[in-house]
């Protein structure tokens, strides 16, 4: 299987990989590397940075599963 590259003719993550490590990084400590990369490419991408939102709230419901307390509303604002 052919390995797709990470990074973009500037030096920028793609998306695929910039997910990859959002996802990543509720198992480990990401890199500083990876941590510096990411952030650079959250400042410069919205859809990157809603997927780490969703990833917070999926994060957030599931901790609260766990642990028996109430739900989360996905939508706080009632909007």
């Amino acid at each position: 299987m052919e390995k797709r590259p990470i990074y973009d003719e500037d030096g920028d993550l793609y998306c695929r990989e910039a997910s990859r490590l959002l996802s990543l990084a509720y198992e480990r400590k990401l890199s500083a590397r990876e941590s510096g990369d990411l952030v650079r490419h959250l400042d410069l991408c919205f859809m990157c940075r809603n997927f780490d939102s969703q990833l917070k709230f999926l994060h957030a419901a599931s901790q609260r599963y766990r642990s028996g307390g109430p739900a989360l509303d996905p939508d706080p604002a009632g909007e």
